[in-house]
């Protein structure tokens, strides 16, 4: 079990400085400008409620700035913090997500199929983003599978703050309960009340506070390059199981 973990420690050291490389540094001007528009509410949606991980960074700024000397060092240091932990966090999730349905070997197979994906993936301006989208959505399979699914609202509302994709779980649970006649049980029907509600009430603080955005949203929603953008991420997410999944 302690070689897992000092693996899994190992593949997400790899994966950050396969994004430090090739994302962080070459959009470090971007990424400043961006952060402060994001946190007075000035740049438009989608990054407009994406508000999580610029709003985690500059907290981490300000605490590392007497450490690191200069401002550019903390912005720099902040971001390798958050992308580091969300990928130990991911691979820890991941493998225990995986260890539910195959062996060891196998498992430790899938971190390292996820980490040939991780290059591919994720060279945006703000890979954080999408790397914390992605462990929520593990973090919900895990919930459903393990039957405690209870915990999903907390995780819709948390999600919300970082990427309002996370509302595409909820189909995910509907169809997961239905397929197995369970979805108008009482415990179902609160989740998804729950849910729904954790989802409104995040969605209306947000744009209280940044203001509403309803036609870039209504825009970006019928951009037929968005959808498959998404159909797209969707399928880079799940590539890992599929495979797994046919060599079991």
């Amino acid at each position: 079990m302690k070689v897992v973990y000092i693996l899994i420690f190992l593949l997400a050291l790899l994966s950050y400085k396969f994004v430090d490389v090739w994302s962080l540094k070459s959009n470090e001007a971007v990424k400043t400008d961006q952060q402060s528009e994001i946190l007075r509410g000035k740049i438009p949606y989608p990054l407009a409620y994406s508000v999580f991980v610029p709003a985690s960074a500059y907290i981490l700024q300000k605490i590392l700035k007497p450490l690191a000397g200069k401002q550019a060092r903390s912005f720099i240091y902040s971001y390798n913090l958050i992308i580091f932990i969300a990928f130990l966090l991911v691979y820890i999730v991941l493998y225990f997500f995986l260890r539910m349905f195959f062996s060891e070997i196998t498992s430790i197979t899938g971190l390292f199929l996820f980490l040939t994906i991780v290059p591919l993936s994720l060279n945006g301006v703000w890979p954080e983003i999408e790397v914390i989208n992605f462990l929520y959505y593990i973090l919900g399979f895990l919930c459903m599978f393990k039957s405690k699914d209870i915990f999903l609202p907390l995780i819709f509302a948390a999600g919300m703050l970082n990427d309002f994709s996370i509302i595409f779980l909820i189909v995910f649970y509907i169809v997961y309960k239905a397929t197995q006649q369970k979805l108008l049980t009482k415990k179902s029907f609160t989740v998804v009340l729950l849910s729904v509600i954790s989802i409104i009430i995040v969605f209306t603080a947000l744009t209280w506070k940044f203001g509403f955005q309803g036609e870039n949203i209504i825009r970006i929603s019928e951009n037929f390059d968005n959808i498959y953008s998404i159909f797209e991420l969707w399928f880079t997410e799940t590539i890992v199981f599929i495979v797994l999944s046919i060599m079991a």
